[in-house]
């Protein structure tokens, strides 16, 4: 069964952020903005993957974290560790997380691009992890190529637990037709969820189905993912949002 490899200190999962900081991001969300929505959630989940990966006083190498912010260009937001994909240990150790600031324009193609350049790189050295998991946080359309040509060519990849795994985090409040009334109760995007408008529609083909390992996890926390739920979070407010942030911590862990 595909998914199912655990995460230790030999075979860390890996997780790449890919974080859309166009100049929309900037908007009010909440009693705050998007952005800060954004940042709070990515905070929560390394926090989440500490925890996981801590035995007794020591920090386990359990994942490896990449965070990518994108514009017209891309950053690399864990230079302060070193840049690339850094060891959940050393966030510990750095107690320090990376801020974000809003940009202007959307160049998706070329974020996804940098991430299958990591993955490329990283490729032999993670045959015998938990596939990895890409993980991209957007609130609206591209406005330069279309990505999905690269998104395609990554979602072939596949190491020996899987094809790597592809997470929409859609932080908008016209994604569904209808409203979620309690997101403990939500079964998730399906195949045949009705959708308002062509980019959500577009985000739903570039999502990959959610692994049954880690939908159980999630529904431990008392969430009810359908099977066949897809790895796509409408981002109608700050629970859906840290839920999509939490799916990436929910590899399992050995």
């Amino acid at each position: 069964m595909d998914h199912t490899a655990r995460a230790t200190a030999r075979t860390p999962a890996l997780v790449i952020y890919l974080v859309d900081c166009s100049d929309s991001m900037d908007l009010p969300f909440g009693e705050g903005r998007r952005i800060d929505i954004v940042e709070s959630a990515l905070r929560s989940a390394i926090e989440s993957m500490i925890r996981r990966a801590r035995k007794g006083e020591s920090v386990s190498p359990r994942y490896r974290i990449a965070i990518y912010a994108y514009s017209e260009d891309v950053f690399d937001l864990l230079k302060f560790l070193g840049g690339g994909a850094r060891r959940i240990d050393e966030f510990e150790r750095a107690n320090r997380f990376p801020k974000l600031r809003t940009l202007t324009t959307t160049n998706t193609a070329k974020a996804f691009r940098h991430a299958k350049s990591l993955l490329e790189t990283e490729w032999r050295s993670i045959a015998d992890c938990p596939a990895p998991l890409i993980c991209h946080i957007t609130d609206g359309w591209f406005t330069d190529e279309d990505p999905k040509d690269v998104i395609s060519e990554i979602k072939k990849m596949r190491n020996s637990d899987g094809p790597v795994l592809v997470e929409n985090i859609f932080i908008n409040d016209r994604v569904l037709t209808e409203p979620i009334t309690d997101v403990r109760k939500w079964p998730g995007i399906l195949r045949d969820t009705p959708l308002m408008g062509e980019y959500a529609d577009q985000l739903r083909t570039f999502s990959s189905p959610m692994p049954q390992s880690y939908r159980d996890n999630i529904n431990e926390r008392s969430y009810d993912l359908a099977p066949g739920s897809l790895m796509m979070f409408p981002g109608e407010n700050a629970e859906l949002v840290a839920l999509g942030f939490q799916v990436t911590t929910m590899t399992p862990v050995g």
